[in-house]
Formats: C-alpha cells, structure tokens, sequence
C-alpha cells in the first residue's frame, strides 16, 4: 500500500488499493445473485417438473443445488469473486442459445438476452468484459444466419433480432466507456487516514522496506505530485536576515 501526503490539508492520505470498493461492491453483488440465482433456478424447475418438461426441470434443480451451492460455499470460505463470477458468466452464456431458440418463459428470453453484456463488463471489467461480450454477440449472430436457413425456428421475427442486436450493441458500448472511465479513474480515489512513520527531528520519512527517505524523494516516488521552491518568512528572517541600518540605507 502506497502513502501520501496531503499538503494543503496538512494530514495524511492513503491510496486506496486499486477496485478496493469495486471489489467489495462486486463481492456482494455475486453473493446475490448466487442466492438469486438459487432461488429461481429451484423455481424454474419446479415448474417444468410440475407442468412442463420434466427432465429439464430435474435438470434445472440438480444444478441449482450442486453447483450454486459450492459456488456459494467458495464465496464465504475464500472471499474471492474470481470463480463465482466466472461460473455465472459461463451459465448466462449457455442460457443464451436456450433462451433465444425456446423464448423462455412466455418468451421473455429476448429481454435477458439485453441485460446480459451489462453484467459481463461489471464483474470482468472492460477489457475480458468485451470478450465474453464478443462472444455472447457472436451466438446470436449465428443462430440468426442459422434461422435464415430454416435449420431451426425462433420465436422472434427478423424485426424483433434486429432490434435486439441493435439496443444489445448499444448497451455494451455505454458499458464499456462506463468501465473504462471508471478504471481510469478509481486509483485517483483518496481518503484522509492512515499513519506515515516520519522522523520528528530530520522530517525524513520511513517506507515499507524500512529505508528513510527524503521527505521530497518519497512523495515524488508515492505520488504524482512536483515540487517547486520557495521560502518562508521565518526561514527568511533565520538565515538570510536583513539588516535594518542597511534597509534604512
């Protein structure tokens, strides 16, 4: 962790650590939506083992119970985001192709279909966020060449893909500048707090590695800030005083 000082203020300042909050944000937001998630998978497949299709509904509870529960387990025990994240992705990309061939529930498959790109650049970021976009862009362009061909059937008209195509690209590319200034920006976020160990006699200022450095030389290396010099008054009257007789002269 990286220190600075805050000149104006005369107080301390801590860097936050790069995506600290974003992390902590996207730390819950992945717990919901693993418990979300949960919920309506158990839901889906009761409805289909009820009413529908029953081997897609036991299907759907089996995987709701297996696999969310150990992602859910892997979210308390490791406090990481990175797999749990990474699972929900892979399952909204195979809900794609089922939700736009079968329409989903009362086929509102299509309105998923828009939200998803928002959610692969808010847990990947803009760079791996846009190739799992790229990706969830390139199977509904192939099924709808594959439609064209009369190999399958979809719910929607050429109308209704046109749009969708249309408002999903749209929405990926607000997201993607949304992420890129966010990323630019969040190691600029400062907060007053923090301890600086600083030598009360020379002002020299000890790192993490236990040097002590010029109090100039580390926030130059800690910071993006430059020094320009001057001098102070009582500096002035000590060491380059002015003698009276000679201002009077």
């Amino acid at each position: 962790m990286s220190y600075n000082l805050n000149m104006e203020n005369n107080s301390t300042s801590v860097t936050i650590p790069k995506y600290y909050y974003f992390n902590k944000i996207k730390y819950y937001t992945v717990l919901l939506v693993n418990i979300v998630a949960l919920v309506t998978l158990l839901a889906y497949g009761l409805y289909n083992v009820l009413y529908n299709y029953f081997i897609v509904g036991v299907l759907e509870i089996v995987t709701s119970l297996l696999f969310m529960t150990i992602n859910l387990h892997l979210l308390f025990s490791r406090k990481n985001t990175t797999f749990p994240s990474t699972f929900i992705l892979l399952i909204f990309l195979l809900l794609t192709p089922y939700l736009f061939i079968t329409g989903g529930l009362f086929d509102t498959g299509i309105f998923w279909l828009i939200i998803f790109p928002i959610v692969y650049f808010f847990f990947k970021g803009s760079r791996e966020g846009l190739i799992w976009f790229a990706i969830h862009f390139l199977i509904i362009i192939t099924i709808i060449i594959i439609t064209q061909f009369g190999l399958i059937e979809i719910p929607y008209v050429n109308k209704t893909c046109f749009f969708l195509v249309v408002v999903m690209t749209v929405g990926a590319v607000f997201t993607y500048l949304y992420e890129k200034i966010i990323e630019k920006n969040v190691t600029d976020i400062k907060i007053l707090r923090g301890l600086i160990p600083i030598c009360s006699v020379c002002k020299k200022i000890r790192d993490d590695r236990g040097y002590w450095n010029n109090l100039e030389k580390y926030i130059r290396e800690h910071s993006d800030a430059t020094f320009t010099h001057g001098i102070c008054d009582e500096c002035a009257d000590i060491h380059y005083p002015v003698d009276d007789e000679e201002d009077d002269g």
